[in-house]
């Protein structure tokens, strides 16, 4: 059974310096969520960057938040 595949992110909390998100992910092999901290002002820069996604053939971005003592998210646009 095929399914639809998804990517979801939401702003689910911020503060002067972190913004929360809920990552969720989805298609025919993998199905994932994290709530994952950003430095304040990431998220933006991830919006602008992947604004008229992609704009070359070859064209790659990485987007990394979380790690350390909790979640990690790391989004590979390809």
């Amino acid at each position: 059974m095929e399914s639809d595949s998804h990517l979801s992110i939401e702003l689910v909390w911020e503060d002067a310096d972190l913004e929360e998100l809920l990552v969720s992910a989805s298609n025919d092999e993998y199905c994932g969520t994290a709530k994952v901290y950003f430095g304040q002002g990431d998220v933006a820069a991830l919006a602008d960057t992947i604004r008229g996604f992609p704009k070359t053939i070859s064209r790659v971005e990485v987007f990394e938040g979380g790690g350390n003592d909790g979640p990690q998210a790391k989004l590979e646009l390809a």
